[in-house]
């Protein structure tokens, strides 16, 4: 569910050509970051904690200055790394960055196994680290913002597992099942035209490993649904249904 989309003329680069983009000269107020700078940050956090990264995306956009006919190539950075690193049931997590040269957007770190970059701006997973690139933006200060958004992840990671596992050992009844899935669709997680494919999403995990219904049979089936919806919602939709499930179970309780 780890995506780099190319929605707004960003073309795909290598990161080689990605490492390759100057960063302009710093001023008073304004200090660029260069993409080889965050990168290099990056790499060297994930190797101190012990990631290993199993692949790298790029996409480099292009602006067109108003005093020029030439356009400037690179400005924008958008990247996805895949982390060897999975979840209970196999879903990647990712960390997801972004770096403008022409203060468009503030510099940007994000990690989940629902990130989501898009040329568009568009930029989510479990958590969002930013940073503008004032003056005061020197390499101790990145540093903290790397590690901060590393650290997270690895926390992340493990809490998430323990909330699967949690699901798993919360048995439910098909009636029970079935509510959960009418109650998603009251909370406009789904639209009532949908509601038959969630419940179609729903026989399909309970397919897998022959397992009994539980509450993670409810969760699965809606994030198996959520893989259908338009590409912009995936992050909005599983949160909600993350929010849905939470609140079921402080009820149980």
């Amino acid at each position: 569910m780890n995506r780099l989309i190319m929605h707004c003329g960003a073309i795909e680069a290598s990161e080689e050509q990605v490492k390759s983009i100057l960063a302009p000269e710093a001023t008073e107020s304004f200090a660029p970051v260069s993409h080889d700078r965050f990168i290099g940050l990056l790499e060297k956090t994930c190797q101190e904690a012990g990631i290993a990264v199993s692949g790298r995306k790029y996409a480099l956009s292009s602006r067109q200055p108003k005093d020029s006919e030439f356009p400037v190539i690179g400005d924008r950075m958008f990247g996805v790394w895949n982390l060897d690193r999975q979840d209970e049931d196999g879903q990647e997590w990712a960390l997801g960055i972004r770096n403008s040269h022409d203060k468009s957007f503030s510099l940007a770190i994000t990690a989940g196994i629902k990130v989501f970059v898009c040329d568009n701006l568009a930029f989510s997973g479990e958590f969002v680290a930013m940073r503008k690139h004032t003056s005061r933006l020197d390499d101790g200060e990145l540093n903290q913002i790397i590690r901060g958004a590393v650290v997270k992840t690895m926390k992340r990671l493990d809490e998430f597992a323990k909330w699967h596992r949690a699901l798993k050992a919360i048995p439910i009844s098909e009636l029970q099942a079935v509510k959960l899935l009418v109650r998603g669709m009251e909370k406009n997680i789904v639209p009532p035209k949908e509601l038959g494919h969630v419940i179609d999403c729903y026989e399909q995990e309970m397919a897998i490993g022959e397992r009994n219904p539980s509450m993670y049979s409810v969760f699965g089936a809606f994030t198996r649904h959520c893989r259908e919806f338009d590409l912009f919602k995936i992050a909005d939709k599983t949160a909600a249904v993350e929010a849905m499930i939470d609140e079921q179970l402080t009820f149980t309780n």
